[in-house]
């Protein structure tokens, strides 16, 4: 049972460390303007980005900027009123992550997108409440 016991943990450890290593690996040679892209194109708030470094041991001061270049470029694609107006009639939330050059657009079709929802919404209500009575 002992023997087991230093084997297991001797695996354990060994497990541990590699862990580690491949972490601070995977931060070193991710494309981190691809990952602020994607975060910038799905909405992501800022603080995202410390989200994805938590299991970095280090990271350099190219990772910051890159990432934040790449979710701007994302951003600029998020902002679109196109989009804007698709979030507002899913009802989804909007976390104010738009540039101030692209907000004003963005929130007139984010509006209109939620009166959309809205009226749906009724109609739906409406013809339930109908059908049930």
């Amino acid at each position: 049972m002992t023997r087991f016991f230093v084997i297991f943990s001797l695996i354990s450890l060994i497990s541990a460390c590699s862990t580690g290593f491949s972490n601070k690996e995977n931060c070193d040679h991710r494309d981190w303007f691809e990952v602020g892209r994607q975060d910038g194109s799905k909405g992501a708030q800022s603080d995202q980005f410390r989200n994805h470094v938590k299991s970095c041991k280090m990271i350099k001061k190219e990772t910051v900027s890159l990432y934040k270049t790449g979710r701007n470029a994302g951003l600029a694609i998020y902002c679109q009123p196109q989009n804007a107006y698709e979030l507002g009639k899913l009802n989804q939330a909007y976390h104010h992550v738009c540039p101030k050059a692209l907000e004003e657009d963005f929130l007139a079709s984010y509006k209109k997108g939620k009166t959309t929802y809205q009226k749906e919404r009724s109609f739906k209500n409406n013809t339930t409440n109908k059908v049930v009575k």
